[in-house]
């Protein structure tokens, strides 16, 4: 298979490495496409025990595709909406398909998936290596979360630690990154790849020995309660839900989380209805739309959708 924005090495441990370095491997929809099916390669096969995402040139990524031209084009020609589309109903729809429903689909991956961070990973970039199990990164790397797709800071960083960064809207070193257990480990620029790879290889070997182990072990730890919280996230059957302890709850009496939205006076809305009970875990359902600086967290895509901004 040929790639045009990606590039991908199969074996023990498969690489799947964004080529845009022109653009700071910015995330076209062409870019996301081709990862994905990368990700199906390298889980098909037999051989792969793990799988490495990293960036070329200067940058893991800098986020989104916020209108190049190379993107544009792609979008008009498959019938997607661009980032300048007025359209902004289709808009969303897409982006919940490509920045929304694909990285939680990589969250889930069954193989050790490890995030080769140097230099910028920003807003898009930031979820993406947040979607790998584990994140090495070079020691002059920087990050930058924001308030995009289904909003994973709060998890990666704590609530407290997650406002004091947001609020102020800077970079995170990775130093900082590292003592926040959002990366695991730091190394030099020249050793990054060294060191990651070497620990891949490790990884993989015990997949392929023992793959139902080491999935047992992502299954229970992607679906527990984490960091400060008594709910965590996932994708289950194309929807996005809310795992919950019965200590949470939504608002009651409607069991709606409203948010008033003060710059605009707009109204966010995410509604969560209880389906089934695990054991002690509930399990409740995103049905409506969450949508903060005008990009999509979450969304039932059978939903009509209101466009709505910038959560206050």
């Amino acid at each position: 298979m040929k790639f045009r924005h990606i590039i991908y090495h199969s074996g023990k441990v498969a690489r799947i490495v964004f080529n845009r370095p022109e653009n700071l491997n910015a995330q076209g929809y062409l870019l996301l496409e081709e990862v994905d099916q990368a990700f199906e390669l390298a889980v098909s096969d037999r051989d792969c025990g793990a799988i490495v995402l990293s960036g070329a040139g200067r940058a893991f990524s800098a986020g989104h595709d916020l209108g190049t031209e190379e993107h544009v084009r792609y979008c008009e020609e498959h019938g997607f909406a661009h980032p300048k589309d007025p359209d902004m109903q289709r808009k969303v729809m897409d982006m919940y398909e490509f920045y929304v429903k694909k990285t939680l689909a990589w969250r889930s991956c069954p193989k050790p998936t490890v995030a080769m961070v140097h230099g910028y990973c920003i807003y898009g970039g930031w979820m993406l290596a947040a979607a790998m199990d584990v994140v090495f990164a070079a020691e002059d790397a920087l990050f930058l979360p924001g308030m995009v797709e289904y909003f994973s800071a709060p998890w990666d960083l704590g609530p407290r630690k997650a406002k004091e960064i947001l609020l102020e809207h800077r970079f995170v070193t990775a130093a900082e990154a590292l003592a926040c257990g959002f990366v695991n480990r730091t190394f030099p620029a020249d050793r990054l790849e060294e060191e990651t790879l070497a620990y891949t290889d490790r990884v993989a070997d015990n997949y392929v020995a023992a793959p139902s182990w080491t999935g047992t072990i992502k299954t229970a730890i992607r679906t527990a309660p984490i960091r400060g919280h008594d709910a965590s996230i996932g994708l289950v059957g194309g929807r996005l839900v809310l795992r919950a302890l019965p200590s949470f709850r939504p608002t009651a009496p409607d069991r709606k989380m409203k948010t008033a939205a003060r710059a605009t006076r707009r109204i966010v809305m995410l509604s969560f209805s209880p389906v089934r009970i695990m054991g002690s875990v509930t399990v409740w359902t995103a049905s409506s739309l969450v949508c903060n600086s005008g990009l999509l967290i979450a969304v039932s895509p059978q939903k009509t959708l209101s466009i709505l901004s910038h959560a206050a």
